[in-house]
């Protein structure tokens, strides 16, 4: 027993999933990590929007992008797009540390967790020099974990379910 945890407490915790003890620090270390790499880009003043549009406007005349509008929009998209790519993964990440015998409800604690996150993350940026926050931003990153965790666990019961069914 370490700092009053046995490993029955732990798999009490994935309610009797069959997940090991290592399976589980490797699930909610590699969440903790993913977390600590959003928090650095956002408190990175080389990733905001004035970065990105320095870097677009140097790639943006090879695929024949050249008006200031077009950059702008490109701009947007390529930030945007790594919202929702980050907390995608977060999401998923997340649903697989919340891992329990019925998908849905690890899905459901995976969606807040990354709604929180997401929140704790722009109220983070409010502080940073050159960021600002956005209540957009929380709803983008909240809609792209609760997309990635619709599909998810409908594809996770299919497979346990061809898996069942199929002889051994």
């Amino acid at each position: 027993m370490c700092c009053g945890f046995t490993g029955n407490s732990f798999r009490e915790l994935n309610e009797g999933v069959g997940v090991s003890l290592n399976k589980v620090l490797l699930r909610w270390g590699l969440l903790l990590l993913w977390c600590g790499l959003i928090f650095f880009g956002t408190a990175n003043r080389h990733f905001t929007g004035e970065s990105t549009h320095a870097v677009v406007a140097q790639a943006a005349p090879s695929i024949g992008l050249a008006s200031a509008q077009q950059l702008d929009w490109l701009n947007l998209a390529v930030r945007k797009v790594t919202h929702v790519v980050m907390f995608a993964v977060l999401g998923l990440l997340a649903w697989r540390a919340f891992e329990t015998r019925r998908p849905e409800r690890a899905a459901a604690w995976a969606w807040l967790f990354v709604t929180l996150y997401a929140a704790s993350d722009e109220l983070h940026q409010h502080f940073v020099p050159g960021r600002t926050a956005s209540v957009w931003d929380v709803l983008l990153d909240s809609t792209s974990a609760a997309v990635v965790l619709l599909v998810v666990p409908y594809v996770a019961s299919h497979i346990r379910r061809q898996k069942a069914e199929s002889p051994r």
